[in-house]
């Protein structure tokens, strides 16, 4: 940081949270202390001069599935974004698993699909089974059925028919009693961890909202977790460079479901120290871009 220069960043958001998220209004302090003013943004506001802002940091662009092409074509126009756009471009799809999978980090099974035609049927311990979009947000569009639920396929087809990639996966049980385990990662280091608790109740229900309710807690995740969240930071930063910000969700195993580098919660509150933590790593990254 410039000594005795404010610095100006812009969180980028959406219109359902114009004012930010409560999570993300507790950097605004330890950034002022550091120098650094905050304004919400939201990413899709054609009035917005975003050559004003020393950086603009991905936060609660909580809708940009639902646009896409228009979401990669602004990020891709902003010279100073954090999380850098062609790690952002490639999170953006979550056939990004695949690419894990290859290099020897644990994935749940997956199944994607952008024609019906490509495989003819379930794996058969699949009892019940999750679908969703390669490009999804909050668990929008995605629901839990069992196998012979005659509602799975046409929702699959829904999302074929509307030009996504559908991802089946099976449900893992042991969701309904350890939950999910997130890992978030500062400047590509450990900061702390959260327990999720299940999300997808059985039956088909989908919701309506902009993210699904969610069961958080404090969680001290074991060594296994510890090590599977470490390879996969080490093949992000192999491949795009260190990650301001990063979340890393796992299944029981542990199995990775998600990697979260675009807009994830950093569920901030769950650790004393991680407000302080991340505002002294995005106050650098002002610097470095």
């Amino acid at each position: 940081m410039e000594p005795n220069r404010r610095h100006l960043i812009a969180f980028a958001t959406c219109w359902e949270y114009e004012d930010l998220d409560p999570d993300d209004r507790l950097l605004i302090d330890p950034l002022d202390s550091l120098g650094v003013d905050v304004e919400a943004v939201v990413w899709n506001d054609p009035t917005v001069d975003w050559s004003r802002y020393d950086a603009v940091l991905l936060r609660s662009t909580w809708d940009y599935p639902e646009s896409l092409p228009a979401f990669l074509a602004w990020a891709a126009a902003i010279p100073r974004l954090v999380n850098p756009f062609e790690m952002v471009r490639w999170n953006s799809d979550k056939r990004y698993l695949l690419d894990l999978a290859t290099n020897g980090i644990e994935i749940i099974s997956t199944i994607f699909a952008d024609d019906r035609e490509r495989f003819l049927s379930l794996p058969a311990h699949w009892t019940e089974v999750v679908v969703k979009p390669a490009t999804s947000a909050g668990s929008r569009e995605t629901a839990r059925y069992a196998r012979d639920d005659n509602r799975l396929w046409p929702h699959v087809d829904r999302l074929i028919d509307g030009g996504r990639v559908a991802m089946l996966q099976p449900y893992h049980q042991g969701v309904d009693v350890r939950g999910e385990t997130g890992l978030v990662y500062a400047g590509g280091t450990f900061s702390h961890a959260f327990r999720k608790g299940p999300l997808l109740r059985p039956g088909g229900e989908i919701t309506d909202q902009l993210f699904a309710p969610e069961n958080i807690a404090p969680r001290e995740p074991t060594q296994e977790e510890l090590a599977i969240g470490d390879a996969t930071m080490r093949f992000v930063m192999e491949g795009f460079g260190i990650p301001a910000y990063a979340r890393v969700d796992l299944l029981p195993g542990p199995q990775v479901i998600e990697v979260e580098l675009v807009e994830p919660s950093l569920y901030l509150a769950q650790d004393p120290g991680a407000a302080a933590r991340f505002a002294t790593i995005f106050a650098a990254a002002i610097d470095a871009r």
